[in-house]
C-alpha cells in the first residue's frame, strides 16, 4: 500500500483554487513529497492550464519521467478534474465528442507516462442521478477504445454503492473502476464499512479525506469513520494507493506532514494481526 498525495497539496497556491494545476510550483512539490515521505503524486488537468502542464506535451512528459526516477516520486495517476464540468453527460454531441476527444487524448498521454489510473470525477455537473445522464455517459464510452492493460479509469461517483454496481455492471468494461473518496461519502452519510466491502473488487484507490457534512479538516479532526474504513479494508485484503486530498489551510507543511503521519497509522491498522 502506497501513500501519495494530489498535486497542489504541497506548495502554496498562489490564489490558485485547491483542486487546480500549480502552475508556478509543481516541480517544487516533487521535493517536498520525497521529504516527507511520499511514495507518490496523483497529477491533475483543470482544463485551463494544458499549456503550462508537462502531461499535455511530449518533451513535458520527457522530464516528468526523468524528474520521477531523480526524485524517486512516481506518478501513478492523474485526476482529469475539467471532466467534473459535465462535458461527457452534454446532451449536445458536438460538446459532448469534444471531450471524447479530449479523454482520449489523456488516455494516450497518460499510456506515454506509464499512468496506472485516469480519475474522473462524477459529481457536482458531471453527478450521472438520473437515467439520461447515464445513458449520455454510456454513449461517450461507447465511443473510447478498449484501454490497454496496465491502465484503468476510476471514476469517482456521488452515487450509493447499489447505484454505483448497478452502473458498473451496465457498463460492464474491464478498464473501468471505481475512486472511492472517504471524505465525500461521510459528507453524503454513506456507511464507509458496507460500501467497501460492497465495492472492494472495482476500488482501485482510496482518496482520504475528512469531513463532516459541510467542511474538511485534517485528518482525524472531522467526522470520517476512518476505524470502520480500516477494519473493511482490512477484510476485504485490499491492496492500493492512499491519495491524500486533503486542504492545505494556511500552512500547507504543516497540514501534510500531520496528514501523512495520519496515513501512516492507517496502513498500520490495516497491515495489524
Amino acid at each position: 500500500m502506497k501513500i501519495g498525495v494530489m498535486l497542489g497539496r504541497l506548495s502554496n497556491k498562489y490564489n490558485q483554487p485547491l483542486q487546480s494545476f500549480p502552475i508556478r510550483s509543481w516541480e517544487e512539490e516533487f521535493d517536498n513529497a520525497a521529504r516527507i515521505g511520499f511514495d507518490c503524486i496523483e497529477w491533475v488537468e483543470d482544463g485551463l492550464s494544458d499549456k503550462q502542464n508537462p502531461f499535455f506535451d511530449y518533451k513535458g512528459r520527457k522530464n516528468l519521467k526523468n524528474i520521477q526516477k531523480l526524485k524517486k516520486i512516481t506518478i501513478n495517476s492523474i485526476c482529469a478534474h475539467s471532466f467534473i464540468t459535465g462535458g461527457l453527460i452534454s446532451p449536445n454531441q458536438v460538446e459532448r465528442m469534444y471531450w471524447v476527444d479530449r479523454l482520449r487524448f489523456i488516455i494516450d498521454c497518460s499510456i506515454d507516462l506509464g499512468i496506472e489510473h485516469i480519475i474522473i470525477p462524477l459529481m457536482d455537473a458531471s453527478s450521472i442521478n438520473s437515467a439520461e445522464k447515464e445513458n449520455l455517459l454510456f454513449k461517450s464510452f461507447s465511443e473510447i477504445e478498449a484501454i490497454p492493460s496496465g491502465l484503468k479509469i476510476l471514476f469517482e461517483t456521488d452515487l450509493s454503492a447499489k447505484d454505483s454496481l448497478n452502473f458498473l455492471n451496465k457498463i460492464n468494461r474491464r478498464d473501468i473502476g471505481l475512486a472511492y473518496d472517504l471524505g465525500n461519502s461521510t459528507q453524503l452519510n454513506h456507511n464507509l464499512y458496507s460500501d467497501i466491502l460492497s465495492l472492494n473488487p472495482f476500488i482501485g484507490e482510496v482518496h482520504l479525506k475528512d469531513k463532516d457534512s459541510s467542511n474538511s479538516f485534517r485528518l482525524g479532526l472531522g467526522k470520517t469513520d476512518f476505524k470502520a474504513a480500516a477494519k473493511a479494508l482490512k477484510e476485504c485484503d485490499w491492496q492500493g494507493s492512499f491519495i491524500l486530498e486533503t486542504p492545505i489551510f494556511n500552512n500547507w507543511e504543516q497540514e501534510a506532514n500531520s496528514n501523512f503521519l495520519f496515513a501512516q497509522g492507517l496502513i498500520s491498522s490495516i497491515k495489524s494481526s
